[in-house]
């Protein structure tokens, strides 16, 4: 077995989703390709090489995630005792121009929601809206794990960590709407159209369809995501609280998601600092 397949393997155990570990693996596998070897015992300047070239067709977000991906790769031969020090120490993250996505407005949200067709896609667009779940999350929700009484549903997040999410009564309306005309005998809360699990790529096309026909652009299940973390914030939820919500590990990921208004700085300022 390769190096790269003993540490997608430990990546594995630790929990890593499939489409993580295919991400990795194309990383490592590139990298490999350039050097044409297995990059097990490649030097600081062969990565870094290969790096630079990344950054000639790749924005340095990319650039940076393939960083992340090679650190994690020889962090794990490190720690196997496999190579002596990991080349990665002497490559640092190339500096990323960082800007705050913008959330859906109300307008926007209103006419996504007017625009579903289906019990289905009015049920997975209310619980994106509702939840700020992940798209991974979704799609893997079960339906004895979602409780429509209480409006909660239980999540598996990054890492394999379990969390519970809360939705509205809109949500909850909806998904019973969409429950009742089930006659699948599938687990999952969502399904596709012949009854078995939604894809990722399946929430994906129905989410831009629905967008389309609603005339929004750039709509896509993470937006949904960042709108909750903006909307929580700008009512006054502690960040604390919004980073349990979103399932994050460090209040600084939240902020990046959330995007603070001027009208709510101001507000802020008026009621704490006047």
């Amino acid at each position: 077995m390769g190096s790269i397949e003993r540490w997608l393997d430990a990546k594995r155990v630790e929990g890593r989703s499939e489409r993580t570990l295919t991400y990795y693996r194309s990383t490592a596998e590139e990298l490999a390709l350039y050097l044409g070897r297995d990059p097990m015992d490649a030097t600081a300047a062969e990565i870094r090489s290969y790096l630079a070239m990344k950054g000639r067709t790749c924005s340095n977000v990319t650039v940076n995630n393939h960083r992340r991906n090679l650190n994690s790769y020889y962090r794990f031969l490190e720690d196997e005792d496999e190579i002596a020090k990991s080349p990665m120490r002497r490559i640092h993250y190339v500096k990323e121009e960082r800007t705050v996505k913008e959330p859906f407005s109300d307008e926007e949200s209103e006419r996504i929601r007017a625009a579903c067709r289906t019990p289905r896609e009015t049920a997975v667009i209310a619980f994106l809206a509702s939840t700020g779940c992940r798209v991974g999350e979704l799609v893997g929700v079960l339906r004895s794990d979602t409780d429509i009484k209480e409006r909660e549903a239980l999540v598996l997040g990054k890492g394999g960590k379990e969390r519970v999410v809360y939705f509205d009564a809109a949500c909850g309306l909806a998904l019973s709407d969409y429950l009742a005309g089930r006659d699948d005998d599938c687990p999952h809360l969502f399904v596709g159209r012949h009854g078995r699990q939604l894809t990722v790529g399946g929430v994906e096309r129905m989410v831009r369809e629905v967008g389309r026909r609603a005339g929004v652009p750039n709509v896509h299940p993470h937006r949904f995501r960042r709108t909750v973390a903006t909307r929580a914030i700008e009512h006054g939820m502690p960040i604390e609280q919004v980073k349990e919500l979103l399932g994050h590990s460090q209040v600084q990921t939240t902020m990046i998601y959330a995007k603070v208004s001027r009208e709510s700085v101001k507000a802020a300022h008026r009621r704490y600092l006047s």
